[in-house]
């Protein structure tokens, strides 16, 4: 994991990367189908951001595609500060502006690999995580 995150250097180069947060996260949908609120399972993130806390994840519903009992997935959730380079000058002139915007993305992916532990779905256990319990 430290591999891909350290990645985000190459891809953002020139803009520096270490304002970039990801967290990758594996989540788990109710093996009961109950509810469109995804578990997490397991979650990674880069060292200047908050991994997820292990449980139900209140803050998500899980995408379509991905809503049946027991499917398993990865979220991954990106956070960059983009400094803008062009237009800087008139963002000045305006008062209370500033030329700083961050830019958010969170994006389901389907797990492709992983192994299959207590559902019909395969799934991902991220570093130091477990898989899930249902």
């Amino acid at each position: 994991m430290s591999d891909i995150v350290a990645a985000a250097k190459l891809v953002l180069t020139p803009y520096p990367s270490s304002g970039a947060k990801i967290v990758i996260s594996a989540l788990g949908v109710p093996a009961d189908g109950a509810g469109q609120q995804p578990r997490v399972c397991s979650s990674y993130a880069s060292s200047n951001a908050t991994a997820r806390t292990v449980g139900a994840a209140s803050d998500l519903k899980v995408p379509e595609g991905f809503q049946l009992a027991g499917m398993r997935y990865v979220l991954a959730e990106v956070s960059v500060p983009y400094p803008a380079m062009f237009g800087s000058s008139v963002m000045r002139l305006v008062g209370g502006a500033s030329n700083q915007f961050t830019f958010q993305a969170s994006v389901p992916w389907p797990v492709r690999a992983g192994q299959n532990y207590k559902s019909t779905y395969n799934e991902i256990v991220l570093p130091n995580g477990k898989a899930c319990t249902s």
